[in-house]
């Protein structure tokens, strides 16, 4: 993310930090492993009709590896178990916009500086 956000001028570690642990929930995240080290992480907050993807990341030594895609289509999974949509913001600009259009998500919005996306199964 550190690179998207310094495409558009507004990497400030500090307020990444703070962002992430203002809306980092332990009992919601799963961590990406590979041979026990720790490459990503993902979560979401479950709502009354659908799951807002709060958070994808994958190391960037690991991207382009199918890691994210695997992720995904967990998160998919359920929420194909619901029977509900999922949401989420993409930062304007980053190469995570194309990652989602490619896996089925539909853009169906836009605020200041994210691309809002829904995927319904």
């Amino acid at each position: 993310m550190k690179e998207s956000l310094e495409n558009i001028g507004r990497f400030d570690p500090q307020r990444a930090r703070e962002r992430l642990v203002e809306n980092f929930r332990p009992d919601d995240t799963t961590l990406i492993l590979i041979n026990g080290v720790v490459i990503g992480f993902y979560s979401f907050l479950q709502l009354a009709d659908t799951l807002k993807l709060e958070h994808l990341y994958v190391c960037p030594e690991h991207q382009g590896k199918g890691t994210g895609r695997i992720a995904l289509d967990r998160v998919k999974q359920k929420a194909r178990e619901q029977s509900c949509s999922i949401t989420l913001l993409a930062l304007k600009g980053s190469k995570a916009n194309e990652f989602y259009s490619r896996h089925g998500f539909v853009q169906y919005g836009e605020d200041t500086f994210d691309n809002l996306y829904c995927w319904r199964g």
